[in-house]
């Protein structure tokens, strides 16, 4: 029981405000907000199939968003992050992490 409280909390909660503040586009705070990506996912690995497909899937979504910023040292650190997150979700979710690029790239 206690561990359904626990994913209910984690999955209808925290997680939501969690990408609701990462997605929040204020520049200046860009250093402080995209490593919290690294604990989204970390999260949304113990979520069941549904919500976690849906919480990195909006995650890789807002990152990507992230890459067009004008500020280099932000598109780095998005990068860098976007890594590390490839890393811990592994090859199958390598396809999402594509999907979500090519969802937010501008057209050439």
């Amino acid at each position: 029981m206690r561990r359904q409280k626990g994913l209910w909390r984690c999955q209808y909660v925290s997680s939501p405000g969690l990408l609701d503040y990462l997605s929040n586009r204020d520049e200046t705070e860009d250093s402080l907000r995209i490593p919290i990506s690294l604990g989204i996912a970390t999260i949304a690995m113990h979520l069941p199939a549904g919500p976690k497909e849906r919480q990195i899937t909006r995650l890789l979504t807002v990152l990507s968003q992230a890459l067009r910023s004008r500020s280099q040292d932000t598109r780095d650190l998005v990068r860098e992050t976007m890594c590390r997150i490839v890393i811990m979700l592994g090859p199958s979710y390598l396809s999402y992490v594509v999907r979500g690029h090519n969802s937010t790239s501008l057209p050439m």
